[in-house]
């Protein structure tokens, strides 16, 4: 289930690849003169809340532990190192790259 969303994420971002690169570039031009914590702080908060969403989806589901927040990290470092090469490298097939790096994960 997990991999299908980033599947269809990944689909979503390369529809809309110029308007979003656009963003991440403003986004990125606004951060510079803020203080920021440190990345981990934001992943950890953003993990969590991800794995709480996915276990209020299935009611009969156990609470989140460290195995699912765990699952639900590893997908998100996966969609970023595709991201990152999406961004960086000239991919022929972005959707198979994405696909062998979430099998990966």
């Amino acid at each position: 289930m997990l991999r299908d969303a980033y599947r269809r994420l990944g689909a979503y971002v390369l529809e809309r690849w110029e308007r979003l690169s656009q963003f991440f570039a403003a986004a990125a031009a606004a951060e510079a003169g803020t203080v920021r914590l440190s990345p981990l702080v934001h992943l950890a908060d953003r993990e969590r809340m991800i794995t709480e969403l996915l276990r209020q989806r299935h009611a009969d589901a156990p609470p989140a532990d460290w195995r699912s927040r765990l699952l639900v990290a590893r997908m998100l470092a996966a969609f970023r190192v595709w991201l990152e090469d999406v961004r960086t490298s000239d991919i022929t097939d972005p959707l198979q790259h994405l696909d062998t790096i979430l099998a990966a994960a």
